[in-house]
């Protein structure tokens, strides 16, 4: 009887190292940026080492860029990685978007321009990549945004486009958008509720969550105290999916240097979730 139940208790302990897993969750992250660098301003070796310090960070999306800062971006990231870049085709003065990401973690699967979303074609067109996490397996969206500044119709009609566009990734696909970049909402940072209606139309039907920074702060330089870069989640089925966020350089003096600094400050997040162990 003691020897049937020795061997009963050594199954049953055997069973649990073949099989615990099958039923089992793993948890992997994210981690993305997004910084307008103004290029046409700032230093672009300080610009490199700004991202380059910030090694955490395997995905960025990098808003008005010129050729010479996309390689000098590129050089510095390879000390964290095997970076590469996808290119947008869009904005004025040889001023366009990019999306750098370390190809050890993520794969590329699709990239497009959503032009239509350019309203009347004189800003920059989304730039979409569907990337897959090398570790976990799971795909989804990374879209870089820059949003009309001068004209308010044009952005509130760029946000309500931008959703319906992630609608309908949600009802095809199911698979997490992240939605990245300077949106020109003028939120208030010591009143959030004090923001341009773009926001409201971007956040619609619960299609967006923004991933609201840990601290509060300006991200960019001016007068009116204003958050205008943010970094989206979509709805989608990914379990537990939890994000943070954090605007980076909170200090006062920052502004004072934009003959080196750019006039936004980098905003970063970290994407959470849990999918099936592989």
């Amino acid at each position: 009887m003691k020897l049937l139940k020795i061997i009963t208790l050594f199954f049953y302990f055997w069973c649990s190292l073949s099989f615990g897993n099958i039923n089992s969750t793993c948890n992997y992250n994210i981690n993305i940026g997004s910084f307008n660098i103004e290029s046409s301003q700032s230093d672009i070796n300080v610009i490199q080492k700004q991202i380059v310090e910030n090694s955490d960070i395997k995905i960025w999306g990098i808003v008005e860029s010129s050729n010479q800062v996309v390689n000098n971006i590129l050089k510095g990231l390879q000390e964290h990685g095997d970076f590469k870049v996808i290119s947008g085709t869009t904005g004025g003065g040889n001023l366009k978007m990019q999306i750098f990401y370390d190809s050890t973690n993520f794969r590329p699967l699709y990239q497009t321009e959503l032009h239509y979303i350019n309203y009347k074609n004189r800003v920059r067109s989304p730039l979409v990549v569907k990337f897959e996490d090398l570790k976990s397996n799971q795909k989804f969206y990374v879209m870089l945004n820059h949003l009309y500044r001068s004209n308010k119709f044009y952005r509130h009609k760029q946000a309500e486009l931008i959703n319906q566009w992630a609608k309908e990734i949600y009802s095809k696909e199911n698979i997490p958008v992240l939605a990245i970049g300077d949106y020109n909402f003028d939120m208030y940072y010591k009143d959030i509720t004090k923001r341009d209606v773009g926001f409201e139309n971007m956040i619609k039907d619960n299609i967006f969550k923004w991933v609201k920074p840990n601290v509060l702060y300006p991200t960019q330089c001016s007068r009116h105290k204003s958050i205008l870069d943010f970094i989206f989640v979509s709805n989608s089925s990914v379990t537990k999916l939890q994000a943070s966020s954090d605007i980076l350089y909170r200090y006062e003096q920052y502004c004072s240097y934009k003959r080196y600094f750019s006039d936004h400050r980098p905003v970063v997040a970290y994407v959470n979730y849990d999918v099936k162990c592989k």
